[in-house]
């Protein structure tokens, strides 16, 4: 579960920026929120909207989400440039150092993992295990000015000395450019006791943290819906609930080396040389058709696409389309469709940017009432950007989970809750934001013609 994130001196965000996920003190749609296990714990949000007119910054809170959770999936090479962008409209924030945070519960503690960094080094860095009231230094990281990494940990039990002396060389051993975390669970960890929180933080960021951007495409799902016949039920029945007009989804195993598969091939002999036993890949072809290739243990490689049945009157047989012959709202649902059967099973924590793209303000609204349905109650968080004002319901939603971010006169972003504002509970919400009452929308200046906008001087 997320508890909050904040970032500084990223893209548009110049000032320290906070998403806080810990609920307000109101008592609405209690089941929204999930309540503390033990003393001292967090109680989070399952929810959080987004909302701000184009530009104002929404999608670079997800982009600096994105980019905190890059960083510790991949590998740094020595001398490589850290692609971080600062804040660029003040010419004092470009050479200062960008911040990250994440405050997060895995395994049923929480953690405030994060890092300070420019283009040629990782500052500092930190992992604390947190309380309401208190905390704890599990390890802090610096860089100092001849490029080497010092590494304490006060607040990690070690077994022995021998223990503590292979962390400290793993330490000295990583690249000013590298995060610590990633340093340390990139190496065989079987042997090594005491370090569970680092583990427990990596794996969060990794695996449990999920973007999804407007052209992100859920990567093998073909394989999962030719597989697991349960999820493909569950696939089937949200389709129909969502009123696609499909009656099921289609698998198909097809020949990669067939003239099917439309792809030079020059091509195919790359992606089969390069294709290890176990590994899978996702590409689609010069027709946009959309397939994974999985090699199996044996080196066996197998191609599979979907393929959706929709029912043709007067005919027993159903007839199969092609998913690019779905709509672009169509394919967008079967995208989504995975994140909410994901939810009811795992505390993932899913970030969408644009939620409402390609899909009607019905099915938008649809989609989050199932999410927070009192009588399947999901595993994980949303957390998504949207302009879909229909959603600005205060039967839908609590005050807590409605953010807002807008553009300062000097061009950075600024993120704030409907919660500030304290509107009563019979107000009209969707009214009061269009109508510029908590900001965040855009401003334009008087009306024109096209004639004049055009030839103004």
């Amino acid at each position: 579960m997320l508890i909050r994130f904040s970032v500084e001196n990223f893209l548009s965000f110049k000032e320290l920026s906070q998403l806080s996920m810990i609920p307000g003190k109101g008592s609405s749609l209690a089941h929204h929120v999930r309540r503390e296990n033990k003393r001292g714990d967090f109680s989070c949000l399952k929810s959080a909207l987004i909302y701000g007119p184009n530009a104002s910054g929404k999608s670079n809170l997800v982009k600096a989400m994105r980019f905190a959770q890059l960083m510790v999936e991949q590998v740094a090479r020595k001398g490589h440039v850290i692609p971080v962008t600062p804040f660029r409209l003040d010419a004092e924030t470009r050479d200062k150092p960008s911040r990250f945070e994440f405050e997060f519960k895995a395994n049923e503690t929480s953690y405030a993992y994060g890092f300070l960094l420019n283009r040629e080094s990782i500052l500092e860095e930190w992992l604390c295990e947190i309380h309401k009231s208190t905390e704890k230094t599990l390890f802090e990281r610096i860089t100092k000015a001849d490029g080497s990494v010092e590494v304490k940990m006060p607040g990690l039990t070690l077994p022995n000395k021998e223990t503590k002396s292979r962390l400290q060389f793993m330490a000295e051993d990583t690249l000013p450019n590298e995060l610590f975390l990633s340093s340390v669970n990139k190496r065989n960890l079987s042997e090594i006791s005491g370090i569970a929180s680092l583990v427990s933080t990596y794996t969060w960021i990794t695996s449990s943290l999920k973007i999804i951007f407007p052209d992100s495409r859920l990567e093998g799902v073909e394989v999962e819906l030719a597989s697991d016949q349960e999820f493909l039920e569950v696939f089937n029945r949200l389709l129909h609930y969502f009123n696609t007009g499909i009656v099921g989804i289609a698998t198909k195993t097809i020949n990669f080396d067939s003239s099917g598969v439309r792809l030079p091939e020059q091509v195919k002999a790359a992606i089969k040389d390069r294709l290890l036993p176990g590994e899978r890949v996702i590409f689609s072809d010069l027709d946009g058709i959309r397939y994974t290739l999985r090699r199996d243990d044996e080196g066996k490689l197998f191609a599979v696409k979907v393929m959706t049945r929709h029912h043709v009157a007067h005919r027993e047989e159903d007839e199969l389309f092609e998913m690019n012959e779905e709509s672009d709202g169509t394919q967008r649902i079967m995208d989504l469709i995975p994140m909410l059967a994901d939810l009811q099973k795992e505390p993932a924590v899913y970030v969408i940017d644009e939620l409402d793209r390609s899909l009607h303000p019905g099915l938008t609204h649809r989609m989050l009432e199932l999410f927070h349905s009192y009588e399947s109650p999901t595993q994980g968080q949303l957390i998504v950007t949207t302009h879909e004002s229909g959603l600005l319901d205060l039967e839908l939603l609590r005050k807590d989970e409605i953010w807002f971010v807008e553009k300062t006169q000097e061009g950075s972003s600024t993120l704030f809750s409907l919660e500030e504002f304290k509107p009563r509970k019979d107000k009209e919400i969707r009214k009061g934001y269009l109508q510029g009452r908590y900001g965040a929308i855009p401003v334009f200046g008087p009306k024109k013609s096209l004639l004049d906008v055009l030839t103004a001087d």
